[in-house]
């Protein structure tokens, strides 16, 4: 004979606490104090409870989405994607179902379980941002599922830019379009997962078409001035590849200055298609970041863990898409 199934009931007369105060527990409420979740979670684990795996009704549910945006003190960081993009891609992503979407700011301690009327978690993304540990073992011990944008976490879940791909994609339309031998790629030595994945794409490109190439990282944007420019020598180079599209804006002007026109002098492109452009006349070349689609992704995958159960991992690249200009 088959043995009962462990209910909130038994767990409750268990710990001789209330059923609602087990319920708020087992369904990730932040109603409870941490002490006291810890205890019924533990004690479910030891009496075996498994809690009904039941499909959401996809019309009339709301799903409670955190969204983890990044802060950062330089204001040019800001500039690098548009968060209404963003925004639009992940309710595109949930379609018919309702969410409300709760922002917060990854400043290392995240406040979405601290507000009361914050209600339920059911998902969280992190966009473009780092959590810290705690949060995420948080996370894991409600089961509540998460997933990066656009960073590579091999032990979590994540969507991210094939930033391989789109350098290479830049590469080979710098050698079509305006036979480009010497290049040099300018990266950020401050976030080294992205560079490096960068700097891959093009060492790989530059190979294939056997073109002689550079790598400089710099620390910050703030490091393009005029005494760059004089040290760097771009008079020998056919093109240069900056690693986003705020740093090819700022070299372009930083070039323009020094008299050395673009893209009859040298060719110039950035990564990610970011807002910025818009704010130019001369158009930068450049690879789009597919904002819209990492949340659109994010969210398709969020939907089918939590509503349709299926808890799937995800570890994607989305190959970006090419964006002429006026650089090359």
């Amino acid at each position: 004979m088959a043995a009962e199934k462990v209910t909130i009931y038994d767990i409750a007369d268990e710990l001789n606490i209330s059923v609602s105060t087990v319920s708020r527990v087992l369904n990730n409420s932040p109603l409870i104090s941490t002490d006291k979740a810890q205890l019924i979670q533990e004690t479910a684990a030891r009496m075996g409870y498994q809690k009904r795996q039941i499909k959401r009704h996809r019309r009339r549910t709301i799903l409670n989405i955190a969204l983890i945006l990044p802060y950062r003190e330089d204001p040019y960081m800001h500039l690098f994607y548009d968060a209404a993009q963003l925004i639009k891609g992940i309710e595109d992503g949930f379609g018919d179902t309702t969410i409300s979407i709760i922002t917060d700011l990854d400043l290392g301690v995240s406040k979405i379980f601290s507000h009361k009327k914050t209600g339920n978690i059911d998902g969280v993304i992190f966009a473009f941002s780092d959590p810290h540990t705690d949060l995420l073992k948080n996370l894991d011990s409600r089961k509540i599922p998460y997933v990066f944008l656009n960073r590579i976490k091999k032990v979590h879940n994540y969507i991210c830019s094939d930033y391989r791909s789109g350098m290479m994609n830049l590469v080979r339309n710098l050698v079509e379009k305006r036979n480009a031998r010497n290049m040099i790629f300018i990266g950020f030595s401050s976030n080294v997962e992205i560079s490096e994945r960068k700097e891959a794409g093009f060492r790989e490109a530059c190979k294939k078409y056997n073109i002689e190439c550079r790598v400089e990282m710099i620390s910050s944007i703030n490091k393009i001035d005029s005494d760059f420019i004089d040290r760097m020598d771009f008079s020998n180079k056919d093109a240069v590849l900056c690693s986003n599209d705020i740093l090819a804006v700022t070299l372009h002007q930083a070039l323009i200055h020094k008299d050395i026109r673009i893209p009859e002098d040298i060719g110039l492109t950035g990564f990610d298609n970011s807002p910025i452009r818009e704010l130019f006349w001369d158009k930068i070349t450049t690879i789009d970041l597919s904002t819209g689609q990492l949340g659109r992704e994010a969210a398709v995958w969020l939907k089918n863990w939590i509503v349709n159960r299926n808890e799937s991992r995800i570890h994607e690249l989305i190959p970006g898409k090419f964006i002429p200009g006026t650089t090359i």
